[in-house]
């Protein structure tokens, strides 16, 4: 699968399929950084994607920029149920030949661990 289709699954998963990242060509010792947590392995980072990615209100990719190839610079932002504000986040997708190595996302995490704090009440 070349990078850009590779790229377009991953946000396809987030925007129109709750987080379901079962058919996006991810590594099987792909990396998810955040500033919340670090996660390592397919299986954690589709666990996780399967708690977030259906609370995660209006997922959306409002800026793309493709870099040499193998790099991918994404700004992303989401809303939270019952919290209030946007998360804006850059993300960076490391790729090779087509499979999605890591994922490295820079936000501010407030609004995320607020969310967090107010669903294990």
């Amino acid at each position: 699968m070349p990078n850009r289709e590779a790229v377009d699954s991953y946000y396809e998963a987030w925007t129109e399929l709750n987080g379901d990242l079962s058919k996006v060509p991810l590594a099987d010792d792909f990396v998810f950084v955040s500033p919340v947590a670090t996660l390592r392995g397919r299986d954690q980072v589709q666990a996780m994607a399967a708690q977030f990615g259906p609370v995660a209100l209006d997922f959306r990719v409002r800026d793309q920029f493709f870099g040499d190839g193998d790099t991918v610079l994404s700004v992303v932002e989401w809303e939270l149920p019952g919290i209030e504000g946007t998360t804006t986040a850059a993300e960076i997708l490391t790729l090779t030949d087509g499979v999605i190595d890591k994922a490295e996302l820079f936000y501010d995490p407030r609004l995320v661990l607020e969310f967090s704090a107010a669903a294990n009440k």
